[in-house]
């Protein structure tokens, strides 16, 4: 009884102490190497565009369609306003279709900054609107899609150090996302009755395209930034430093 004891101790112990590779088909890069950058831009490209289907013992989610969680979304206004908006069930298309990524590693300052450029990105979501605009009242509940046409996503993650069982690991602190588009289209269907109304507003919205893009960063800077800090905290959180570039140990 107690050599089982004594064994199921050990490997206890052993299973409480390992820790994962990268994932099979991930490009590993050498920091002390002059083209570390070139190497990271290939090697991220090449795991995202991998994400077409979920990796599931890395924590890592299927992107292609991203299905958002249920935490991404907003809502805006209330009663004293007199009208509610909400926007939520997003669901992200083309985030693997990537055209090109431009990857930089300043390790001394713990950043890394990723630009993923796009032929175009899909943002399909539920919207909801109760309240008067103007004098119309309008109660409705609604699917929409908005795309954006030769997009940029500009992340910049913060990085923390830490230790656990004598390996060193990385944590993303914080995460900055810029999108930029050159334009974009959008659709909200059956918002009211009217057709001709329904289409007025949907022109009115893809006139206003960086205007109204600007006002989503500003308000929501983190709406879209967590998912994809999580996301990379799942690797991270699994992977050693040394398992994830050479030139760090």
């Amino acid at each position: 009884m107690k050599t089982n004891l004594a064994i199921f101790f050990v490997l206890s112990l052993i299973k409480d102490h390992q820790f994962l590779k990268l994932p099979s088909g991930f490009q590993k890069c050498d920091i002390r190497k002059p083209d570390c950058d070139r190497c990271l831009s290939k090697a991220i490209q090449g795991a995202i565009e991998q994400l077409k289907q979920p990796i599931d013992d890395y924590g890592l989610p299927q992107m292609e369609p991203f299905i958002a969680p249920k935490s991404v979304g907003c809502e805006l206004g209330n009663e004293a306003d007199g009208i509610r908006q909400k926007y939520y069930n997003y669901k992200i298309s083309g985030l693997t279709n990537i055209v090109k990524t431009d990857a930089k590693l300043d390790y001394s300052r713990r950043t890394l900054t990723l630009t993923l450029f796009y032929n175009n990105v899909t943002f399909d979501f539920d919207y909801q609107l109760v309240g008067r605009i103007i004098v119309l009242y309008v109660n409705t509940t609604t699917t929409a899609t908005s795309t954006m046409i030769k997009p940029t996503f500009k992340l910049k993650f913060t990085l923390g150090e830490y230790e656990k069982d004598n390996e060193k690991y990385l944590k993303v602190e914080d995460t900055v996302l810029r999108m930029d588009a050159k334009s974009g289209t959008v659709l909200f269907r059956n918002l009211f009755k009217n057709e001709r109304l329904n289409e007025d507003i949907n022109i009115a919205l893809e006139e206003s395209w960086e205007e109204n893009l600007e006002y989503w960063q500003q308000k929501f800077p983190k709406i879209f930034s967590d998912p994809f800090e999580n996301i990379f905290n799942n690797l991270l959180e699994r992977v050693p430093v040394k398992e994830l570039i050479d030139g760090l140990e």
